[in-house]
């Protein structure tokens, strides 16, 4: 019997150690690549689109804004949709390597900052909106 369990120890400790790899890591996702990472939009607002350039798909994750000193959270649903009194984003189903995004009018003096928060797997990027 005593033999039995060496011989699976081993053979488990030998499973361990071949299963582990450096080049197979856990976060080890490129960097999103996109074609603008910062957005300045006008008082009167605007259309945007931005594109995916190293993955073939992506999905939002959430969206802050901060006017002056208070900031609010907007939660996407289905992963592909914002809306909120200040702008729009989606991401079309037909072309999930962009996001589309409309930035309404500006009624107030202080500054807006939208941020964008987009992910593909464990990969994560911010979208800068200023106006």
């Amino acid at each position: 019997m005593s033999n039995i369990r060496v011989l699976s120890l081993l053979i488990c400790l030998f499973i361990f150690l071949c299963s582990c790899s450096k080049d197979d890591c856990d976060g080890c996702w490129e960097p999103i690549e996109v074609d603008q990472q910062t957005v300045n939009v006008p008082t009167e607002g605007g259309r945007y689109t931005i594109h995916l350039k190293n993955y073939s798909a992506w999905w939002m994750s959430g969206a802050e804004v901060k006017v002056g000193v208070e900031k609010e959270f907007f939660p996407p649903k289905e992963h592909l949709l914002i809306e909120s009194d200040w702008f729009t984003a989606l991401v079309p189903q037909e072309n999930s390597k962009v996001v589309q995004i409309e930035v309404f009018k500006k009624e107030t003096k202080e500054p807006v900052e939208i941020r964008l928060h987009m992910t593909v797997g464990d990969a994560a990027f911010t979208l800068l909106l200023e106006q």
